[in-house]
């Protein structure tokens, strides 16, 4: 391809939602360099979530609804399939597993065109349907994940040969808040004196975000401690977490935000950021936390080494030991100069290597390698 020419990219996503791989789509429609790249999405997915559609209209991101039926309807593939030729891509840049399979069925390939699954996480929802597509032939199709971890599941799970496999870091806007007002806002709203120590989660509310071993680690802290935990993001979990709090006796010691808008606030306002998954892909709520400079502490899962140095940029345990945990938690209030060191290392190393226009630039150059690639 000339290296002067304009890429076409039609991006396939199941909806609009701020979820993190919604959010990174946004990030690199909206801040490619004019002149790099075209961008169209297209997603088949109604959802509630006004907000997310509301971010990317502000940003300018030429974003169409490709409505489906059923599920497995061979009209919404040939409507899809029209709905992508209409643009001419080169790129056909299909978001999470299930986009896909749809993508697979309804892009068609050659002629130069390149057909990206972009898999965001180690454990594949999907994998062995995945795999199975295979079989109907991998000619112009490639692979992208964001850590090694994510490219090595990719090919013990889909069985794709490591050189269609690319990785590309997230990246993540820079938080800035207000530390004194934001804590004293977020005080004033859930009780809490001056010295309370805040502890912020921030993830979807599913199983995989392990979130009854943080209620666990809560209930370790007894009230006179004068430690709050907030957990925000929204999720099917809600309400039997809730639950499960209240009978734990922690009601005015953890506080569910829900979906918040002003998260650079909230970890502002925050002295640690907890986070207790047991999968992950590159988190960016973690990433967000380092960048925000927040003392961490994590569970180990497969990929964070790709993230950060334990010890260096984090504390980290193994998931479901809670007392290893609260240790950690412990430690660092008790020594605030540890404490501004690991949040500092953390800043540090997100700025460097997580930030949103290298993210844009390695995706760019990704697509110029496939589009320059025989197949």
């Amino acid at each position: 391809m000339n290296p002067s020419a304009v890429i076409r990219v039609v991006h396939l996503v199941p909806h609009l939602s701020t979820g993190g791989a919604e959010l990174q789509l946004l990030h690199l429609v909206a801040n490619t360099p004019p002149g790099r790249a075209v961008h169209r999405v297209l997603y088949y997915g109604e959802s509630d979530d006004h907000e997310a559609q509301r971010l990317f209209a502000d940003r300018g991101v030429d974003a169409r609804l490709v409505p489906r039926s059923s599920r497995l309807s061979p009209t919404f593939v040939a409507r899809l399939g029209r709905a992508i030729e209409e643009a001419r891509p080169d790129v056909v840049h299909c978001w999470l597993p299930n986009a896909c399979l749809w993508g697979r069925l309804a892009a068609r390939r050659g002629e130069g065109r390149r057909l990206l699954l972009s898999i965001r996480g180690t454990r594949i929802a999907m994998g062995r349907s995945l795999r199975i597509a295979r079989l109907t032939g991998d000619r112009g199709v490639y692979y992208l994940g964001n850590t090694r971890a994510v490219a090595a599941a990719i090919r013990r799970d889909i069985g794709a040969p490591p050189e269609r496999i690319g990785i590309v870091p997230n990246g993540v806007a820079p938080v800035h808040g207000d530390r004194a007002a934001a804590r004293a806002a977020l005080l004033a709203e859930h009780g809490g004196g001056s010295a309370t120590r805040i502890v912020l989660s921030v993830g979807r509310l599913a199983i995989d975000k392990n979130y009854p071993m943080l209620l666990r680690v809560a209930r370790r802290f007894a009230p006179a401690e004068s430690v709050r935990f907030f957990i925000v993001g929204p999720g099917e979990l809600e309400a039997s977490l809730a639950r499960e709090a209240r009978r734990m006796g922690l009601e005015g010691r953890v506080h569910f935000l829900g979906l918040r808008r002003d998260v650079p606030d909230l970890m502002a306002a925050a002295d640690l950021f907890a986070f207790t998954s047991r999968t992950e892909g590159a988190p960016n709520a973690l990433l967000e936390a380092m960048l925000a400079g927040l003392p961490i502490v994590t569970t180990r899962f497969e990929g964070l080494e790709d993230l950060l140095t334990p010890d260096r940029e984090a504390r980290v345990v193994d998931h479901d030991d809670d007392a290893g945990f609260e240790a950690a938690i412990r430690r660092l209030f008790d020594d605030a100069a540890a404490s501004r060191a690991l949040g500092a290392e953390a800043r540090s190393t997100a700025v460097g290597r997580f930030g949103i226009p290298a993210m844009v630039e390695a995706t760019l150059a990704f697509y110029r390698r496939i589009l320059d690639a025989p197949d």
